[in-house]
């Protein structure tokens, strides 16, 4: 669990050097099938359990602020998902540019 959060934080610290491009409709799905929907939501749609990640930043949020946000945060996250049986699922850098770019 750990290691896909430390592998997205690197990955999204790394999109603007990295030789593929982030996809926002891979990073829709990437939401669903990784769980986070189940706690987010996005405009609305999803959990109520974390904050709305649509209405909480502008669209001046780079990834390294991305990255320094989910760092401080991770471990209230990774025990709010243990609580909750939620496992995390794998993370590799193409997918955390996705997740960025939805």
């Amino acid at each position: 669990m750990k290691r896909s959060i430390v592998v997205m934080l690197l990955g999204v610290g790394a999109v603007r050097g990295a030789d593929f491009t982030a996809d926002s409709r891979r990073g829709r799905q990437l939401f669903d099938t990784l769980s986070c929907v189940q706690c987010h939501a996005v405009n609305g749609v999803g959990g109520s359990v974390g904050p709305d990640l649509g209405r909480i930043v502008d669209r001046g949020f780079t990834p390294a602020s991305l990255a320094a946000t989910m760092w401080n945060h991770a471990p209230a996250m990774w025990a709010a998902m243990k609580q909750q049986g939620i496992a995390a699922g794998f993370m590799n850098d193409q997918a955390a540019a996705d997740l960025f770019a939805y």
